[in-house]
């Protein structure tokens, strides 16, 4: 039903209701039943441009069902294991990506959560997961694209921003701009939300990036930014 189109393992094709998902070669893909389609992806090259080609074969995948999510793991660079993955939420259609080491995983099934396991040197531990707010030490974010005014041409001058959160306080705002694709990046903040919230910065390029300031199952929605053009100086 489909060319050029293999996946990269055997444990690499997760079966949803949704249809058929798999890491192909170069792309993911996905099967509907009727055709073979390429899944865009945002985080495209970041995720081919450091993948271990030489351990593909343990690339793997799961369904993250009380997300609805599609979750692959997969050696980076020079790494022998799986020590990162790359996530599909199969109803916002959003990407995740982040680092962790799981070389085998099942979804929940018919227990309470999804089970993973970690290879440690002499043994192996296994593991709940979606439960409590143990992120093996890493910080959870969410940050947008380059955002920018028309096509770029003109300095987006930010004063103000109008958060949204479901439990205020439970993130902080951090803004990232630069003036030239190519140029220097600036980072303003951290800043915590209140109601406005007021800021100070400009570029032609805007990213805003939204991390965790609570231990709690945090929440955001559309956040606004009061944004004038401006010149250059």
């Amino acid at each position: 039903v489909g060319t050029h189109c293999g996946a990269v393992s055997r444990k690499s094709a997760v079966s949803t209701d949704k249809g058929v998902f798999w890491y192909g070669q170069e792309n993911f893909f996905y099967y509907d039943g009727n055709t073979v389609n390429v899944l865009p992806c945002d985080v495209h090259d970041f995720v081919f441009g450091d993948f271990n080609t030489s351990q593909q074969s343990k690339v793997w995948g799961m369904v993250n069902g009380a997300h609805q999510e599609v979750w692959w793991f997969y050696p980076s660079n020079d790494a022998t294991e799986c020590d990162k993955y790359v996530a599909f939420d199969l109803m916002e259609r959003h990407w995740l990506v982040g680092d962790l080491a799981r070389t085998s995983g099942v979804s929940r099934g018919v227990f309470t959560y999804p089970i993973m396991a970690q290879r440690l040197t002499d043994s192996t531990d296994l593991m709940d997961h979606e439960v409590g707010h143990n992120y093996d030490g890493s910080t959870v974010y969410a940050e947008t694209g380059p955002m920018s005014m028309g096509v770029g041409e003109q300095i987006a001058k930010v004063n103000n921003v109008i958060p949204d959160e479901k439990t205020q306080g439970d993130v902080q705002m951090t803004f990232k701009t630069r003036f030239y694709p190519n140029g220097t990046e600036s980072s303003y903040g951290p800043f915590d939300p209140t109601n406005p919230t007021s800021v100070r910065f400009s570029g032609r390029q805007v990213r805003m990036r939204v991390e965790q300031d609570q231990a709690v199952d945090w929440r955001v929605g559309i956040m606004r930014l009061n944004t004038v053009p401006g010149g250059t100086r």
